[in-house]
């Protein structure tokens, strides 16, 4: 599928003078895949993470914070998942590593100031660790 998708992808641009886009659910071999079709291709294209999956870690993360019920849990899907939709603003000014390590480590500051026990905010460090780890994902 990878490769067809690339297949079009050349069909449309056969003189690579535009920029090609990735966007994938973040999946690591998802992203190998990628990588190694554009490798084999000679091809450079920018990889997106889709943010409606980062989104979901967000959300799993706020309910090791907040119950269900409790309104503060949107408010602080909100608040964070905002801060990933700023992640494109800030690339321009070549911070988006740095941007995505604050909103990390304010998840796991949360989750350590909140007295959680290791099994209570596993979602969080989940949430932390993907934030990280899909940083260069985030152009």
């Amino acid at each position: 599928m990878i490769a067809a998708a690339f297949d079009a992808a050349e069909h449309r641009d056969p003189g690579h003078l535009r920029t090609w886009v990735a966007l994938v659910d973040g999946a690591k071999h998802q992203i190998d895949v990628v990588n190694a079709e554009a490798r084999r291709r000679n091809i450079a294209p920018t990889i997106a993470v889709d943010r409606i999956h980062v989104v979901e870690y967000i959300w799993a993360a706020a309910h090791c914070f907040f119950p269900e019920t409790d309104p503060a849990i949107e408010a602080f899907v909100a608040e964070k998942a905002l801060a990933v939709l700023e992640f494109k603003a800030t690339i321009l000014a070549g911070a988006i590593r740095r941007k995505a390590t604050i909103l990390a480590g304010a998840i796991r500051r949360k989750a350590t100031m909140c007295h959680l026990k290791p099994k209570e905010h596993e979602r969080a460090n989940e949430c932390a660790r993907y934030l990280k780890n899909k940083e260069p994902c985030f152009d």
